[in-house]
C-alpha cells in the first residue's frame, strides 16, 4: 500500500501528475507496483515510469518490467 502520493513530471504527457510513494522498506517479495509511482529509499528514490511495473522478485530485489498491452 502506498504510504503517501508526491507530483511527479511525465515527459511524455508534459505534465505533473500525483503519483503513489512506496517505502522501500515496507515492501516484500512478491509485492507488485504499477507505474508510475516511485519507491524511496533512504539512499536512492527509484521511479516506475508510466506503461511499467515493478515487482519486488525472491532476493528482494526491484525489478522493473513494461505493463502487459
Amino acid at each position: 500500500e502506498a504510504a503517501s502520493n508526491r507530483s511527479l513530471f511525465d515527459p511524455a504527457e508534459g505534465v505533473m501528475e500525483e503519483v503513489p510513494v512506496y517505502e522501500r522498506t515496507d515492501l516484500a517479495p512478491g509485492d507488485l507496483m504499477t507505474g508510475p509511482a516511485i519507491i524511496g529509499e533512504n539512499e536512492t528514490t527509484t521511479v516506475v515510469p508510466a506503461g511499467s511495473q515493478a515487482r519486488i522478485n525472491a532476493l528482494g530485489h526491484i525489478v522493473i518490467t513494461r505493463s502487459p498491452s
